[in-house]
């Protein structure tokens, strides 16, 4: 299925941005230096195709997320989200939920899509 927005097979690493980790074609891991904080991907399973991104660290407060028309954009919305949430946290609630998905097991798993 084609849909408009499909990235190049790699995202070059952009000065003071966070780093996205290829999972698949349109799916990648959000993260901020080691520690892996969401994820951004093209949900094919729409109509019309959109990029889904979600912030996965637990806190509380609810995790953002959202969905833009293309990955520029859902990567701009993405760290937006991502500065307020850490504007509203103390660094030591940001180090134990960080601790806590460390402990918790917790893998990124490649979801399967429809075809």
């Amino acid at each position: 299925m084609a849909c408009a927005g499909v990235p190049p097979q790699s995202v070059p690493p952009e000065k003071n941005m966070l780093k996205l980790r290829t999972i698949d074609l349109s799916d990648f891991a959000v993260f901020e230096g080691r520690q892996r904080i969401g994820r951004i991907r093209l949900a094919t399973e729409r109509m019309p195709c959109v990029w889904l991104w979600n912030v996965t660290i637990h806190l509380t407060g609810g995790l953002p997320m959202g969905s833009a028309k293309d990955l520029d954009t859902a990567k701009a919305e993405f760290k937006a989200a991502w500065e307020a949430l850490k504007a509203r946290t103390t660094p030591e609630q940001l180090a134990a939920a960080y601790k806590a998905m460390k402990h918790s097991g917790r893998r990124l798993t490649r979801i399967p899509r429809g075809e």
